[in-house]
């Protein structure tokens, strides 16, 4: 699963959902996901992709997770969080296409309450598949993210994560995130809700 979780993605999602949940229920919007590198793409990635987000479907916001989003968004009222536990990411609200240059077009449309919670899950599904082929050494990860936190601490430069979306996956956010929560001073937090959940961040 390169998604963990309902809640793998950043806060504002949930924020903004709320707030189209409670002051407009009944609008409708369109997710367009809009490549700004004009990557060129094939039939064989667009086929992985699809089979990414049926995996989507599989996500369901977990008791651990109610409790812990409760508990911890305050600001959010707790009926949100019910309708969360019946929220399901559905396959067929997205439509996946090439143009004849080989460019990725995606849309969803929905309830934007629903729809709104789509976008880190497609951003970082398409980050991922992009990086499948490369190899990555997490001590380099670190060894890169290490005199970045050596400043951080030594200036005081306060800093948060808000990363989901383009991450090159899972694994790698998780171990970057393992090592400023062990190494950094001046770290706020994490935008991403499973991680922070994991991590007691």
């Amino acid at each position: 699963m390169i998604v963990q979780s309902i809640i793998d993605t950043d806060l504002y999602k949930f924020t903004t959902s709320y707030a189209y949940f409670k002051s407009f229920p009944q609008a409708q919007g369109t997710f367009v996901f809009h490549d700004r590198e004009n990557t060129v793409y094939d039939k064989e990635f667009v086929a992985r992709l699809n089979a990414a987000f049926a995996d989507l479907e599989k996500l369901s916001l977990t008791d651990e997770e109610f409790a812990y989003m409760v508990n911890n968004c305050r600001f959010i009222p707790q009926n949100y969080f019910e309708w969360l536990r019946s929220f399901r990411f559905e396959k067929s609200k997205l439509k996946v296409w090439l143009s004849e240059r080989g460019h990725l077009h995606i849309e969803a449309t929905d309830f934007l309450y629903k729809v709104t919670l789509y976008e880190i899950a497609v951003l970082s599904t398409v980050s991922a598949l992009r990086n499948e082929e490369n190899k990555v050494d997490i001590e380099d990860v670190i060894a890169r993210l290490k005199p970045k936190i050596e400043l951080a601490n030594r200036e005081r430069i306060p800093f948060s994560d808000f990363g989901t979306r383009r991450r090159f996956s899972f694994e790698v956010h998780q171990a970057v995130m393992e090592y400023i929560k062990a190494n950094a001073y001046c770290c706020n937090g994490t935008s991403n809700c499973y991680l922070a959940m994991k991590l007691g961040m």
